[in-house]
């Protein structure tokens, strides 16, 4: 890798409720939070972090979160974890309050509890 070459190191997620999410994620991908303001926490595995951004509270009083959610796929852009052991890190989603979507030998797709569809692949390295 050059030196002048950009590297990813945060991918940002708009929601509609920071507490939710940053529970959600935290019990069902064991992420950490290092850091918090109002509106705003991020959340890191060590090495990438997402940020959980609050979305205004004007628009988001507008916004209805059904239960279980509708999945959002009007985005282009997928979030996607690795993992050791596949079953324990679905089961823990299930139980943090997201649902599994789609699941495959070594992959599955499920919803957070806003309906943002991430991705989650056996790691085998």
């Amino acid at each position: 890798m050059h030196n002048h070459m950009a590297m990813l190191i945060r991918s940002i997620l708009f929601v509609k409720d920071v507490e939710v999410m940053s529970s959600f994620y935290q019990m069902a991908l064991d992420l950490t939070v290092v850091s918090r303001d109002p509106g705003w926490i991020v959340l890191s595995d060590g090495d990438a972090e997402i940020a959980l951004h609050g979305i205004p509270a004007t628009i988001a009083s507008t916004i209805i979160i059904e239960n279980p959610p509708m999945p959002r796929t009007e985005t282009p852009i997928k979030l996607v974890f690795a993992t050791a052991d596949l079953a324990y890190t679905s089961a823990a989603v299930s139980k943090a309050g997201g649902w599994i979507e789609r699941s495959f030998e070594d992959r599955f797709d499920a919803k957070d509890p806003e309906g943002n569809i991430f991705h989650v692949a056996l790691n085998t390295v």
